[in-house]
């Protein structure tokens, strides 16, 4: 594997393992918020329990009538209300965790997409490219060599085919 797929995969792998410990996070959030949901609920519950009772003693008190059930139906709807109340903002709470959910996702799928791969034809012209590169440092590129071409280009013309010719290469 080259070490341009080998930091591709680093880096995949290092997205992949943010993205799942954000994800645990949100769901460990998103647990916390139904339990602080169930929780106020259980409460408002509770207090409306205790002002039926209250309502139930100042009844027997009164001996009843209008104003006591008049009393009674305010509590029944305050008391509804609340736990509408906690309802709403406990879903809301669960949309908002499904947003960041959805968020962290796409976020981790654009950071996957930019991640460079090098593909096969990549890599072989990397690997071309510095062969071309070694290539062209072994040619010998001193003085005296140049000077050498220079001769004999002026002793045989520009044509190389002509000096490689008389060398004995060509017919």
């Amino acid at each position: 594997m080259t070490p341009a797929r080998q930091t591709a995969k680093r880096q995949d792998n290092a997205i992949r393992t943010t993205t799942e410990m954000e994800q645990m996070d949100l769901n460990r959030q998103a647990d916390q918020m139904n339990e602080a949901a169930r929780a106020q609920m259980n409460d408002a519950a509770r207090k409306a329990t205790h002002d039926q009772a209250l309502f139930d003693v100042v009844a027997g008190e009164y001996g009843g009538g209008n104003s006591v059930d008049r009393a009674r139906t305010i509590g029944d709807i305050q008391s509804n209300e609340n736990l509408s109340v906690i309802a709403t903002n406990s879903q809301n709470a669960a949309s908002e965790n499904g947003f960041a959910h959805l968020a962290t996702t796409a976020q981790a799928n654009a950071k996957l997409a930019a991640i460079n791969q090098p593909s096969g034809w990549g890599t072989a012209l990397q690997i071309g490219g510095a062969a071309t590169k070694a290539y062209a440092d072994y040619l010998p590129t001193t003085e005296s060599y140049q000077q050498e071409q220079a001769a004999r280009r002026k002793k045989y013309g520009d044509s190389m085919a002509e000096w490689s010719r008389r060398q004995g290469g060509g017919k």
